[in-house]
C-alpha cells in the first residue's frame, strides 16, 4: 500500500510500455487452480488481508510468502502428461 502499482502505470505509459502487476498474475493463478489442487495459493481466501498483516509475525509472513511462490512455480511448470497421438488439449 505505498503506491508502486501507481508509480508503474505512470511509467509504463511515460514510456509508452505495458505493465502486469503480480496481483494480476496472482489472481489468474487462482482462478485456474482450485484449494485442493494448489492449496497454497488460496490460504488467503475468506480473510480480510488486513488483520492478517496486522496479526501475523514476520516469520509467518515469511513462511507464508515463501510457500506461495513455491506454488506459483508449481503452478507454471508444465504438465507432463501423456497425450495419444491427435488427442486434443481443449
Amino acid at each position: 500500500m505505498s503506491g508502486k502499482s501507481s508509480v508503474v502505470k505512470i511509467l509504463a505509459a511515460k514510456h509508452r510500455r505495458t505493465h502486469i502487476s503480480i496481483d494480476d498474475v496472482a489472481t489468474a493463478c487462482r482462478a485456474i487452480s482450485t484449494p485442493q489442487s494448489h492449496p497454497d495459493l488460496h490460504s488467503m481466501t475468506g480473510i480480510d488481508y488486513r488483520e492478517y498483516y496486522i496479526r501475523s509475525s514476520s516469520e509467518e509472513l515469511i513462511v507464508h510468502s515463501q510457500a506461495e511462490h513455491k506454488a506459483f512455480g508449481q503452478l507454471s511448470k508444465p504438465s507432463l502428461v501423456p497425450m495419444k497421438v491427435g488427442e486434443s488439449l481443449l
